[in-house]
């Protein structure tokens, strides 16, 4: 690509959504390359239709969400540097230099932003090319984040190893079993009085699904919060953030009746942060 329109594009991504957003395009273009792109056409693609693509896109966005555009520039703010946001939550939350393990890591936003803050970070995926993304990028970035590539729900790690574990976007793409299954696991791998995060957006993840599980598998809730109204998977609704301890309790069976409750804004939240 030529040195002009690459760092136009590279400067735009960092200046909205952040150096380690910037780090990954950079990453994800030099792997296009390598892989046979066309460096001419590649950078005709993102710098001249990418902009045409978008700007249709957002409209569109605007139309079938009833949004309005200062809410349309949040949820793309909040969905591009999540990262942030959650390492925020998290540094409030966690102890510096916990150890802390995300399942569904995909290519490491997440945990390079939480090893960049002093935390021993872990993940999982079923993606091998995510996990090879990830890697890079904290090459990249120059921290140490540790990866596994997972075939099934059992996760690879000691009892009681971890301080946190944390799903991202993840369980609304999983069968019912194999979150069951995975909360399991996460139940086996975290110390007594660690935590389960979970952040997903309604009307999309099985969220009362996920509470009654959580709750089977031996969590107590600690809070459920609404974080802010995104424009994601065709729908307009908000992006919660729900966190479970460790109960001391055994898992017990299936029962009916447990309702997801009405969440609440997440005071002083902001997607502004580092």
């Amino acid at each position: 690509m030529s040195r002009r329109g690459y760092e136009s594009l590279i400067e735009l991504v960092e200046r909205e959504y952040g150096g380690l957003r910037a780090v990954l395009l950079e990453v994800e273009v030099e792997r296009a390359l390598r892989e046979g792109c066309s460096e001419v056409e590649l950078e005709r693609l993102l710098c001249t239709a990418g902009p045409v693509v978008g700007a249709f896109f957002l409209l569109s966005a605007i139309r079938r969400s009833g949004m309005r555009p200062g809410e349309i520039e949040q949820s793309l703010e909040f969905l591009f540097a999540r990262h942030r946001v959650i390492a925020d939550i998290l540094s409030r939350e966690v102890r510096e230099g916990a150890r802390i393990l995300e399942v569904g890591c995909g290519r490491g936003l997440n945990l390079c932003e939480l090893a960049l803050r002093g935390y021993e970070a872990y993940g999982v995926d079923v993606s091998e090319e995510a996990l090879t993304i990830a890697e890079t990028l904290a090459r990249r970035l120059g921290c140490e984040v540790r990866l596994n590539l997972v075939k099934g729900t059992y996760l690879p790690f000691e009892n009681h190893y971890f301080d946190a574990v944390l799903y991202v976007w993840t369980l609304h793409e999983m069968d019912l079993g194999d979150i069951d299954s995975f909360f399991k696991e996460a139940r086996r791998v975290l110390r007594e009085g660690g935590a389960l995060y979970v952040v997903d957006q309604e009307e999309v993840a099985p969220l009362d699904y996920i509470h009654e599980t959580a709750v089977r598998q031996g969590f107590r809730r600690e809070y459920s919060r609404r974080l802010l109204r995104v424009y994601d998977h065709g729908r307009a609704s908000s992006a919660v953030i729900c966190k479970y301890v460790t109960s001391g309790e055994q898992p017990r069976s299936k029962q009916r009746g447990s309702v997801f409750p009405r969440v609440g804004k997440l005071q002083g939240f902001g997607c502004q942060g580092g």
